[in-house]
């Protein structure tokens, strides 16, 4: 019985395919840049098998605090490695757009490029985006990428941290170093 288990596990293990890893899509916040503005980047990690990647994503900027209305400094897009614009659907417009549109209203935009060919597992940014610096900002993304004929859809937000967060995280750490030092 545990003969045939075993010898069932290793054949399973012989010709079972290899593990595919799709590609992935996130939005971080960089911080604050020498002008005093926001700045966010949007990287793009290929799938386990790489390959050339398209992507179409929208972007909405929004805060807790203010209805925010042009606070889109500046997008700039890794044509570097993103060399292509794409057709995508628009979901602000309704209509296909072609690489890059950013809204009348100043706080929302799409993109849709395609990249050269890409090597398992690496991570490149797509996009970088500079705004105001308004508080409770935060960045709402919702799209797909397309990697060896597969779409991927993503979504998400990348949020400014609040400076009272950061102070209150800044406390808590170092109390837990006090408190270890008093143990040892």
């Amino acid at each position: 019985m545990i003969r045939s288990t075993f010898l069932s596990f290793l054949i399973l293990g012989v010709i079972a395919p290899s593990a595919y890893a799709a590609p992935d899509f996130d939005v971080t916040f960089l911080g604050t840049n020498g002008s005093g503005n926001f700045e966010f980047r949007a990287d793009v990690i290929s799938g386990s098998s790489g390959g050339s990647t398209e992507v179409e994503m929208a972007f909405n900027l929004d805060s807790l605090f203010v209805f925010p209305v042009d606070i889109i400094i500046d997008v700039e897009v890794n044509t570097a490695v993103f060399d292509f614009e794409n057709p995508g659907y628009n979901p602000f417009t309704g209509t296909v757009t072609t690489g890059l549109w950013v809204g009348p209203s100043g706080n929302v935009f799409f993109s849709a490029y395609g990249s050269q060919i890409l090597a398992s597992d690496e991570v490149v940014e797509l996009l970088t985006v500079e705004t105001e610096a308004i508080p409770g900002l935060f960045v709402a993304y919702d799209g797909l990428v397309a990697q060896q004929g597969v779409n991927h859809y993503f979504d998400g937000v990348a949020i400014v941290p609040e400076p009272a967060t950061a102070v209150l995280a800044m406390g808590v750490a170092s109390c837990l170093a006090c408190v270890r030092r008093r143990r040892v």
